[in-house]
């Protein structure tokens, strides 16, 4: 379907795609995530036992950027049901999946938790992009590219340098929290 295209159409062949049928399609680590998040929102008074109201277990902003950036595992989904040409890093690892966001919570919230929610999305897409790579020019372009692209240093290399100083940074940040 896609061999004639022009170049800048075509899916890389490396590109990690999901086969319709797959079942390990999302990271075990964001259906615990969402597990928590639901949990939460679903019964708020178990996180906030002595809060006089329960209504909401974080506040509505923080809970928009997080599903924000949480936004790209439709990718998996998209490529699991559909196949080509949605894989992990499609649609919403795109600038246009940013946009997508904005108008869903848009409708959903109003434009201030639309806000958080787009920046969400924009945060995973510069994190992947910054960690990994990305298709940020996606339908009109299925081309991956990241930092890697322009430093020409292995993604392997930028994830064994920034990865300690991440874990550190969120070490302090729960010490921290926590002794406040």
């Amino acid at each position: 379907m896609f061999r004639n295209a022009p170049p800048i159409f075509r899916i890389h062949p490396k590109a990690h795609y999901m086969k319709p049928g797959a079942v390990a399609f999302i990271p075990g680590w964001i259906i615990l995530f969402i597990t928590i998040l639901s949990i939460a929102t679903f019964f708020p008074s178990i996180f906030a036992p002595n809060a006089s109201n329960n209504t909401y277990p974080m506040n509505p902003f923080l809970f928009a950027f997080i599903i924000g950036s949480l936004m790209p595992v439709f990718d998996d989904l998209l490529a699991f049901l559909f196949g080509p040409p949605f894989a992990h890093h499609s649609l919403f690892h795109s600038f246009l999946g940013a946009v997508l966001t904005y108008i869903f919570f848009f409708f959903l919230g109003g434009n201030q938790i639309a806000q958080y929610a787009i920046l969400g999305n924009l945060y995973h897409i510069f994190f992947n992009f910054y960690l990994d790579i990305v298709t940020p020019f996606f339908p009109f372009s299925h081309r991956e590219f990241g930092l890697t692209s322009f430093i020409h240093v292995s993604t392997y290399w930028i994830k064994v340098i920034n990865y300690p100083i991440i874990f550190i940074l969120f070490f302090l940040a729960v010490i921290n929290f926590f002794t406040r």
